[in-house]
């Protein structure tokens, strides 16, 4: 099952809502980097199952979002809990760098 998409939209309900911590990549279609990432973020849903929100968001058809979030690199990983940004990273992301810095939060 292939990871949901949020848009500017849904992304009150789908991330700021959320019941648990949620992870969001920010992301294009035409980018290396993103492509080569979204394996990794496919096995990170499934590992961390109920615990952890996991979406993509496409910044060229949704513009608020990054925006009101300061987006400036792709991909960039923003984690939320509560309705608040918790943390970021931005740029290519292995999957161990990327599980260290979830466990970091949970």
């Amino acid at each position: 099952m292939s990871i949901a998409f949020t848009t500017d939209p849904s992304f009150e309900e789908d991330v700021l809502n959320a019941p648990v911590i949620t992870l969001v990549m920010f992301r294009t279609s035409w980018s290396n980097p993103c492509k080569v990432v979204e394996p990794v973020l496919e096995d990170i849903r499934t590992q961390y199952g109920n615990q952890l929100g996991v979406f993509k968001l496409d910044v060229d058809d949704n513009q608020a979002t990054p925006a009101k979030f300061n987006v400036r690199g792709l991909p960039a990983f923003l984690l939320f809990r509560d309705g608040a940004v918790e943390s970021e990273k931005t740029g290519p992301q292995s999957k161990s760098q990327l599980m260290a810095w979830i466990d970091s939060h949970l």
